[in-house]
């Protein structure tokens, strides 16, 4: 597990471990899989910022307004400064938004079987 942080610029590079242990600490435990979110991105455009670890030129990612650098050499990711931070309000809101439409498809469950019941009971009472 690797973090190292360039003082210039306050951006963090990361391994992948690092990243998904960190987001967890910072999101009350939860293991966002940020990692793998931002692993999932078109990393197409070639990035001026080389690799601190092995060298190499970096390419570049952007999800919802977040430029991402990754490696494709040694799987680094690096954050510039307050990304990582974005990054976790906007896995948050993901969440957030799942609960939402989970608890909804659920509600509806719940009044499906109700009018079910119901019906079944009026059926059987003739």
């Amino acid at each position: 597990m690797t973090v190292e942080a360039c003082l210039p610029c306050e951006g963090h590079w990361f391994d992948s471990v690092a990243l998904d242990l960190l987001l967890a600490k910072r999101s009350s435990g939860r293991n966002l899989g940020a990692s793998q979110d931002f692993m999932s991105l078109p990393f197409s455009e070639p990035s001026e910022l080389q690799c601190p670890r092995c060298s190499e030129f970096m390419l570049t990612g952007t999800r919802v307004g977040i430029s991402v650098e990754w490696c494709r050499h040694c799987k680094g990711i690096f954050l510039d400064k307050g990304e990582l931070e974005r990054i976790v309000e906007w896995r948050e809101a993901q969440q957030q938004k799942e609960r939402a439409a989970n608890a909804k498809a659920s509600a509806s469950v719940a009044t499906d079987a109700v009018l079910i019941a119901l019906g079944s009971f009026l059926v059987n009472r003739e």
